[in-house]
């Protein structure tokens, strides 16, 4: 499928996406739990996984949302994929 303005990624690329703007915000993790409202920093750390995906799409959104990463996830023929802004 392909979306105007925003390009199909891998969860791998995905995630080097997110370690950008983490490193460059250097929000901490404690904050985006209580943004996101999340118990657990783990939570966090956990969406952080750079082999597979360990949270669910709802809270992996949500930290792309607090992260102000323009992305999405698509599950498209029961497989998930990943779509960033270009």
């Amino acid at each position: 499928m392909k979306l105007e303005g925003f390009k199909k990624v891998d969860y791998n690329t995905l995630q080097s996406e997110i370690k950008k703007v983490y490193d460059s915000d250097q929000v901490p993790e404690i904050q985006i739990a209580a943004q996101i409202n999340v118990k657990s920093v783990q939570t966090v750390k956990n969406a952080f996984q750079p082999d597979k995906q360990v949270v669910s799409d709802e809270i992996l959104t949500n930290i792309l949302n607090a992260l102000g990463l323009n992305s999405f996830i698509i599950w498209q023929n029961g497989e998930r994929t990943y779509y960033i802004k270009n």
